[in-house]
């Protein structure tokens, strides 16, 4: 996708990339749901979108340079604002909302104890697998291992890469 495919509309000072007829129509859903929604927690859900194919590394760096893409087109649309692009690798969900007071700067640490199995997409199962002791240098925001069965390369969780678009913070 390249940054002229994005089109932002503005509401009430939120920045969304979804029409404004679906924001008038999803925002007082969400709201319903939870009335204590943050001004960044309503622009990171209405804003998320899927990619396929997070099962492999190769997908993973497909979702990276979309997040890249994203990034530009903030910057060209919004030179003066400041936001975050969360990048939930792994999940296939990439999404921004505006660094608002409050608004996570980083992702927190996963506070489950790893399971004794993941799913391997090339088994199709749940599998016992092998920690890699090393962090990873391309994606060191996931936790790597290998399936026990097959030895294809896993990731046991989603994390977010969250990322600065804009000027510095006043």
């Amino acid at each position: 996708m390249s940054d002229d495919e994005y089109e932002f509309c503005e509401i009430d000072g939120l920045i969304f990339s979804i029409s404004p007829a679906q924001v008038r129509n999803e925002r007082p859903a969400l709201l319903q749901i939870n009335p204590a929604y943050e001004s960044w927690q309503i622009e990171g859900v209405l804003n998320h979108e899927h990619w396929e194919g997070q099962e492999t590394r190769a997908g993973i760096r497909e979702v990276v340079r979309g997040a890249q893409v994203l990034a530009e087109a903030l910057r060209a649309a919004y030179p003066e604002r400041r936001f975050m692009i969360d990048n939930r690798l792994g999940c296939g969900v990439l999404s921004f909302f505006q660094a608002h007071p409050g608004a996570p700067l980083a992702d927190d640490e996963p506070k489950e104890p790893l399971a004794e199995e993941t799913y391997c997409h090339v088994c199709g199962k749940r599998q016992r697998y092998h920690l890699r002791p090393q962090p990873d240098p391309e994606f060191p925001e996931l936790e790597w291992a290998d399936c026990a069965t097959c030895g294809t390369e896993l990731y046991l969780y989603c994390r977010s890469r969250l990322s600065v678009v804009g000027p510095p913070a006043r």
